[in-house]
């Protein structure tokens, strides 16, 4: 098994994602919930950012725009490509690196990182340089080994930076399929996508991964729920008028339980003592 690639799957992903309601409430609750629970982007001085699993580079845009320094990580080709027309078109170049390639290959010591010709590579390979800010948003439930991953994310975080980590919810999928009915898959334990569609192949436990931050001497800040009751509504409620009002209150509930615990997604900020 190896780490998923999103070139086979850009345009279901650009698509079901993020141009449809899901990916407007996730990017409102993450906007909401970085601007809240990390003070220090407001920061007159430059912060070293990491955008691990960047996608489409709303996130890199976001730190970039605020003044701040930004590598951007992502393994697909197609990804990484559109994301540096976004910083070319955003004229924010200076302050962007992007990085096609395993980012493994940067956050481990003596590695190369491979890049695209076209594309900036890392011309000190390893971990010299530490990160005050590390975001990876669905990330972990699409490699090989995510702890293996959580590990070399958690190295690259400087002593109080802060980690802000978007991770599949097994509790989550575990609850959609008994309210479907499907209470053998429930019971069954086994919601693992094949890697070959949009079903991430490693849902995670929150209260292990909430322990792992802890045990690597991390304090955590806030959790945070995506996609809580939205996830569970009934196939009739009208989606497409509602999207205002599903924005709104998925903003509002996101921090209080039982919604954290609900959510597709759960945001946890995590500060490195």
């Amino acid at each position: 098994m190896s780490d998923v690639n999103f070139d086979p799957l850009f345009d279901r992903f650009k698509k079901n994602i993020y141009q449809s309601y899901k990916g407007q409430i996730r990017q409102a609750v993450l906007e909401q919930s970085l601007s809240r629970y990390l003070p220090e982007l407001r920061s007159e001085k430059p912060l070293d950012c990491a955008d691990v699993g960047g996608g489409l580079g709303q996130i890199t845009l976001a730190l970039a725009q605020l003044g701040h320094r930004v590598d951007y990580f992502d393994l697909s080709e197609k990804m990484a490509a559109h994301a540096q027309a976004e910083v070319v078109n955003a004229g924010i170049g200076q302050q962007v690196k992007i990085k096609q390639g395993p980012f493994q290959h940067h956050f481990q010591p003596g590695s190369q990182l491979i890049a695209q010709p076209d594309l900036q590579p890392d011309s000190q390979p390893g971990l010299e340089s530490k990160y005050d800010i590390i975001v990876a948003q669905a990330l972990l439930e699409w490699l090989a080994d995510p702890w293996q991953g959580l590990n070399l994310l958690l190295q690259g975080v400087k002593p109080k930076g802060v980690l802000a980590l978007m991770f599949y919810n097994r509790h989550s999928i575990q609850l959609k399929n008994l309210i479907k009915g499907n209470f053998y898959k429930a019971e069954s334990d086994d919601f693992a996508g094949d890697g070959k569609s949009l079903t991430p192949m490693h849902p995670l436990n929150p209260e292990s991964v909430y322990q792992h931050l802890q045990n690597a001497g991390f304090d955590i800040r806030a959790k945070v729920g995506v996609r809580t009751f939205s996830e569970h509504l009934f196939p009739h409620v009208p989606l497409q008028e509602r999207i205002p009002d599903m924005i709104r209150l998925e903003k509002q509930f996101c921090e209080q339980e039982p919604y954290v615990s609900m959510g597709r997604y759960i945001l946890v900020l995590a500060e490195r003592k």
